[in-house]
Order: C-alpha cells, then sequence, then structure tokens
C-alpha cells in the first residue's frame, strides 16, 4: 500500500480501492484527483446525473445478489454513497445510533450479511465529505450541498427487478431448449 501525505491528510491507495481525504481533493482539484483513481469532493460526488444512469450502475453492481463489497469503480462508489447520503434530512442532527439504524436498514435488503457493513458506509459518507460529524465524533449532519434533482432510486428494487430479469431470461432458455 502507499502512502501520500498533504499537510495532515493521508491518502491511502491499494490495487483494489482508493480514498482520500476531501481536504487533499480540494488542494489538487477534482481532475489531478480524478486522475489519480481518487474519490471527488462532496459536491462532485453528490452529482448523480440520471435516474436512468443510476440504475444501470445498480444494475451493474447488484447483477450477482446481493453486494459483499464496497464497489471498486469510483462511479459506482459515488453513487452508492450519494443514495446513501438520501436516508438523511437536511438540517438535522442524527446521533451515531441513529445514523447506524438508518443506514443498517437501508442497507439490508440489498447487501449481504457479511458483505457492506453500515459502520464503513457511514466512515465513507463522512470521508467523502457528505456527512458531517462533530469534533467529538457524537452527533452526524448532512452536509450542505448544491441543489440537484432527488434521485430516488431504491437498491432493493433494483435487486428485485434484476433477479426477475434472469429468472425470465432462464424460463425462455428452457423453453428454447425444450424444441
Amino acid at each position: 500500500m502507499n502512502q501520500a501525505r498533504s499537510g495532515t491528510d493521508h491518502v491511502f491507495l491499494s490495487e483494489t480501492f482508493s480514498f482520500q481525504a476531501p481536504q487533499f481533493y480540494r488542494s489538487l482539484g477534482y481532475h489531478a484527483a480524478a486522475e489519480i483513481g481518487g474519490f471527488p469532493h462532496a459536491a462532485e460526488a453528490e452529482a448523480m446525473s440520471t435516474e436512468t444512469e443510476v440504475r444501470a450502475v445498480l444494475k451493474r453492481m447488484l447483477a450477482n445478489g446481493p453486494l459483499t463489497a464496497l464497489p471498486t469503480r469510483p462511479r459506482d462508489l459515488e453513487v452508492l454513497l450519494g443514495l446513501a447520503a438520501l436516508q438523511f434530512e437536511p438540517k438535522r442532527s442524527y446521533s451515531e445510533p441513529e445514523v447506524n439504524e438508518r443506514l443498517q436498514a437501508w442497507l439490508e435488503p440489498f447487501s449481504s450479511p457479511f458483505g457492506v457493513d453500515h459502520v464503513t458506509v457511514r466512515r465513507c459518507l463522512v470521508d467523502a465529505g457528505l456527512l458531517k460529524r462533530d469534533k467529538a465524533g457524537a452527533t452526524y449532519e448532512l452536509a450542505a450541498r448544491r441543489r440537484s434533482p432527488r434521485i430516488d432510486v431504491e437498491p432493493a428494487q433494483v435487486m428485485a427487478d434484476v433477479q426477475l430479469e434472469r429468472a425470465k431470461r432462464k424460463r425462455t432458455h428452457l423453453a428454447a431448449e425444450k424444441r
């Protein structure tokens, strides 16, 4: 694992996942951060362009069933964290147990039991600048973001749709074999 420094922020890069502190991205600029395969700052991460794109990303991530790990593609991770951030109301403070409950309930239908856990998602939300934590680490609040259209796509519903499509293709294939 490589480690780089920018002031007091650390950057950790691995073969499967890169994650960097938002302050580091701001100092590099979005394009430079994107070139090194990193995660953009909160405003860019929040910009999920269309419902169609979000559905396509989720379909790809959930094609083989429930999530077993965080996505390795930066765009997939952006979409997942953007959807996770939608579980919180703006200008409302949440205790850590409340954040954990919301994320756990949201992840349960489409994440395998030992796959992506709520604590990891909570930490990623904070590191990406989508969720702000007070200095004591006791309360969390949705970070102020640019206004963009709210895209409500339920990953659990997308996974159910993928499973139905797969079953339909299987039935069609089996019917064709019988002929």
